[in-house]
C-alpha cells in the first residue's frame, strides 16, 4: 500500500531483512476521517490499480477534487503541497488532500486515476 485508500497507513518495508510489514491490515470497507464532514460529500472516487504506483482520486458534490496514494511524476497534482521530508522522500500522500482549486477552471465533473496518470472533465467552457 502507498496510502491510496487515504486511511493514513502504509505497509513499511524492513530494510534489514527485506520483509514487507504491515502496519495494520483492513480487512472490511471503513470511512476515511478526511470525508466525515458531511459538506464533504463524495460522488466520485477512481482508484488506480497499478501494482507500482497506486493512487486514488476523489470528487465532492461541490466540484473539488482530492488525491492521495503514491505522487510518482506529481499525477496527484498537488505540487509542492507534500508538506513534510517523508513525504517528498518516499513519495506517498496517505490521507486525501485537497488539489487546488486554482489550478483548474471550474467544477469537476468526472475524474480517472490511470496507472501513471491522473485525469479530470470539468464544466468549464
Amino acid at each position: 500500500s502507498h496510502g491510496q485508500l487515504g486511511h493514513g497507513e502504509k505497509k513499511k518495508n524492513n530494510n534489514s531483512s527485506n520483509k514487507t510489514i504491515k502496519k495494520r491490515i483492513c480487512r472490511r470497507p471503513k470511512q476515511v476521517e478526511a470525508f466525515r464532514d458531511p459538506a464533504l460529500r463524495v460522488v466520485q472516487a477512481s482508484g488506480s490499480v497499478s501494482q507500482h504506483h497506486p493512487h486514488m482520486l476523489v470528487r465532492t458534490a461541490d466540484g473539488g477534487v482530492y488525491a492521495c496514494g503514491d505522487s510518482y511524476k506529481g499525477k496527484l497534482g498537488l505540487g509542492a503541497k507534500l508538506s513534510t521530508d517523508s513525504e517528498r522522500e518516499s513519495l506517498d500522500v496517505c490521507t486525501p488532500r485537497a488539489i487546488d482549486r486554482s489550478t483548474y477552471a471550474g467544477n469537476a465533473v468526472h475524474v480517472c486515476a490511470g496507472g501513471i496518470h491522473s485525469s479530470m472533465v470539468t464544466d468549464a467552457n
